[in-house]
């Protein structure tokens, strides 16, 4: 292709991996610029699908997509057919560009990159196969390759510095999402791995539960985060900040920057690293394991489990904490995760704390070889409130708050002299025991003989 207005062919860029071919389309899109050169535009009149044979930005090239002779409110799908999309350099869309979308089933790579739209302009990379979709109807498209002649998922990932500014929503999704020590600014960030857009419906294979799937590394972003994982557990690691409000629910464990993360027979290490939200934290998990550790969290702070436990530790909370369990699983069964809420190392909660569980509660926790108590305190300004249905209740760490509320339906209230309760008024309630452990012996065989201070 080498004169500007042609709208196929080979448009000049990304020749180093692989390079960029137009195939065909349909809608508006008018003519290409700066063919041969290293900034190449494709100027569009209106909604247009374009179909690329391989689609590949190398370092210093700049592709930009352009709504032209006043067109606004454009939709531009870009399907590719063949290879891995790989963005080393920059993608930009003027304001004229409502929606750009770049579906690749074979996974899009970003290294380094730049990616930019116009204010209100949104953004979705996604594996979705969408040969069947239409600028008017999009609901055909379903997954036909979740995996790869390897047997991987497919992935998207953004990598090593890639900055994208992004004026509208920015949705990532694939059956596997990696974005590591990157910057990214949007209204808010979706990434989904499995039904979370009316054009996208994922009915093939799925992975198995906890087999991670998104990955959030060391990332500093602006605007709210929302994570479906509807399948797999996620995991954001090695600190970062997130300017905005974090929601997730997955259908796999959670892991918000926990000290080590083990992916099957892998154990990946973590740096020691705060991760700070300056919003609200909501996690919503059905696997067997939710974690949060080495937080500062502006807002409130709710996590709630269907499937497993829930763990928080070294955390700072700007507002209230609420912590839920809900299932039920055989106490005497070591095989099966229990439903128990631990509190662990320094924690302070600047508001309310309500931890409502259907099995243990433990304020203090063990170390992370569980083979001994671990040290800390929890600091809470305003009350604290434990409930358990069928657990005991537990406290192994000095604890602060206006007014403790501690009740057990069925079993035990229990305290070591290596815990100082401090309030101004207190209410113990439970259906056994209440007092200092003496010969107790938890559910995992551990004994302890120890006595309750309480000061008044």
């Amino acid at each position: 292709m080498s004169a500007a207005g042609t709208t196929t062919g080979d448009i000049g860029i990304g020749n180093n991996n692989g390079g960029s071919v137009i195939t065909g389309h349909s809608g508006g899109l008018e003519s290409i610029d700066g063919v041969g050169t290293n900034n190449v535009d494709l100027n569009f009149n209106s909604n247009t699908i374009v179909d690329w044979n391989t689609l590949n930005v190398d370092q210093g090239e700049t592709l930009n997509f352009n709504a032209v002779g006043g067109a606004t409110d454009l939709t531009v799908l870009n399907r590719v057919y063949n290879n891995m999309s790989k963005i080393y350099g920059t993608i930009n869309a003027n304001e004229g560009i409502s929606n750009l979308i770049l579906s690749n089933p074979n996974g899009v790579f970003f290294d380094g990159a730049t990616f930019t739209t116009a204010a209100d302009g949104n953004l979705m990379i996604t594996t979705q196969d969408m040969t069947g979709a239409t600028l008017n109807d999009m609901t055909n498209a379903h997954y036909t390759n979740l995996y790869g002649s390897d047997g991987k998922l497919i992935s998207v990932q953004i990598l090593n510095n890639s900055n994208f500014n992004i004026g509208g929503e920015y949705t990532i999704a694939a059956p596997a999402i990696k974005a590591s020590n990157s910057s990214i600014a949007a209204k808010t960030l979706k990434l989904v791995t499995a039904n979370g857009q009316d054009y996208i419906d994922l009915g093939a294979k799925v992975p198995v539960n906890n087999k991670g799937v998104t990955f959030l590394q060391a990332m500093n972003i602006d605007g709210d985060v929302v994570i479906t994982n509807d399948v797999g557990a996620m995991a954001i690691y090695d600190g970062g900040t997130i300017n905005g409000d974090l929601t997730v629910e997955t259908a796999g464990n959670t892991f918000l920057n926990c000290m080590t993360y083990t992916q099957g027979q892998t154990v990946i290490p973590t740096t020691n690293d705060k991760l700070t939200v300056n919003g609200n934290v909501n996690v919503t998990s059905h696997g067997a394991q939710a974690f949060a550790r080495n937080m500062d969290i502006s807002g409130n702070l709710d996590m709630s489990n269907d499937g497993g436990f829930v763990d928080i530790g070294d955390i700072h909370v700007g507002g209230n904490a609420n912590l839920t369990t809900t299932g039920i699983a055989p106490v005497e069964d070591k095989k099966v995760y229990k439903h128990f809420v631990h509190v662990m190392g320094d924690t302070v909660v600047d508001g309310d704390m309500n931890i409502e569980a259907s099995q243990n509660i433990h304020i203090g926790g063990y170390d992370y070889d569980a083979n001994q108590l671990a040290p800390g305190s929890l600091t809470v300004n305003g009350d604290l409130t434990a409930h358990t249905t069928d657990g005991h209740i537990t406290t192994t760490i000095d604890t602060k708050a206006n007014k403790i509320s501690y009740t057990s339906d069925k079993l035990n209230i229990l305290m070591s002299d290596d815990a100082t309760l401090t309030a101004d008024e207190y209410q113990f309630k439970a259906n056994g025991y209440i007092g200092g452990i003496k010969d107790y012996t938890d559910d995992q065989g551990r004994t302890f003989t120890k006595d309750v201070q309480i000061k008044y």
